[in-house]
C-alpha cells in the first residue's frame, strides 16, 4: 500500500523532531485522553483531550505556531482543522504519536 501524501495542514514527525532539536519549540498540544498517556508525551507538550478541547481554547498560545498530535493523527488532524479554520496557525503532525521515535517524557496528571 501506498503511504498517503501529507495534507497541507500536516507535518511530519521528523520535521517536528528537528523544529526541536533546533529549538524552534512550537506550543504542542497532545489531545490524547488522559488513560492514553501512560506511554508519556512530547518534551513540552500540554495535555488538551480533544473531548475538552473547545472548552480550553483559552489555554492556547497564540504567539508561536501550534502542532496538534494523538495516538494515530486522525484527531490531531480535525483539531488542527477546527484551529485554521478559526484564524490559528496550527499544524497536525501525521501519524502522530505512534510513529513518533523522538524523545518522550512521563505524563504528570495536574492535581
Amino acid at each position: 500500500m501506498e503511504p498517503r501524501e501529507q495534507s497541507e495542514i500536516e507535518i511530519a514527525p521528523g520535521e517536528v523532531a528537528a523544529r526541536l532539536a533546533r529549538g524552534d519549540v512550537p506550543f504542542l498540544i497532545d489531545v490524547r485522553e488522559e488513560w492514553e498517556l501512560t506511554r508519556g508525551i512530547l518534551p513540552g507538550a500540554r495535555s488538551v483531550p480533544m473531548s475538552q478541547f473547545a472548552n480550553r481554547l483559552d489555554e492556547l498560545d497564540v504567539s508561536q505556531p501550534i502542532i496538534v498530535y494523538c495516538e494515530h493523527g486522525v484527531r490531531s488532524y480535525d483539531v488542527a482543522a477546527y484551529l485554521v479554520s478559526r484564524g490559528y496557525s496550527a499544524l497536525s503532525m501525521s501519524g502522530g504519536f505512534a510513529v513518533w521515535d523522538g524523545p518522550v517524557v512521563p505524563f504528570a496528571a495536574a492535581d
